[in-house]
This record gives structure tokens, sequence and C-alpha cells, in this order.
């Protein structure tokens, strides 16, 4: 996972308001299904070894987000690099959109 550098801006912000309008335009369209991935994400959040998302097994493994198919395909529109692969964004995502967050705290 790549780090950016603090200050970037056009492209960024680009990518963030693909980002912001993209999980708008999805809860808008399938609130049903938005809902039930915020329970989902909520009930995964209660098998976790602690608020940081560790897995039970004792592996090294935190579980960060619970995205249904149709959102997580369309952000995969992001190319260079693919969405999430950069650590800030990833962050970033999880503190914009808790309810897709299974860790209680980051």
């Amino acid at each position: 996972m790549r780090k950016t550098t603090r200050g970037e801006t056009g492209e960024h912000d680009i990518r963030r308001r693909f980002i912001i309008d993209t999980v708008r335009i999805y809860e808008e369209k399938f609130p049903h299904e938005a809902r039930h991935v915020k329970k989902s994400a909520k009930s995964m959040r209660n098998t976790r070894a602690n608020v940081f998302g560790a897995d039970t097994s004792g592996k090294d493994l935190r579980l960060s987000l619970r995205l249904p198919g149709r959102l997580y395909r369309a952000l995969s529109l992001l190319e260079d690099p693919r969405i999430f692969h950069d650590e800030d964004e990833l962050v970033w995502f999880m503190k914009t959109f808790p309810k897709y967050r299974v860790p209680e705290r980051l």
C-alpha cells in the first residue's frame, strides 16, 4: 500500500469527489442494500477480537471494510492507483463513510 504526500491536489480531489458521488448515488439507488450492509458491518464488528478489527484466529489480520459488490465494482473504476491501494485514501474513506468500516477505531 502506498502513502501519498500531504498537500496533493487536483487529481487527488477529483478521486475523492468521485468516491463521494459514487457512494451517494449508490445509497440513493439501493437504500435497502445500503442499510443491510451497515447492519452487517456492525455485526462483523462484534466478532472481532478488539476495537481495531483484529481477527480472532490469532493471525495478524485486520478486517477494514464491508462493501457491497455493486459499490465496490463502481469504485473499482478508479485506476492508477486502484481504489484503496493508497493507505491515506483507505483511512479517509473509513473516516468519511464509517458505516462501511468494520473496526470501531482506526
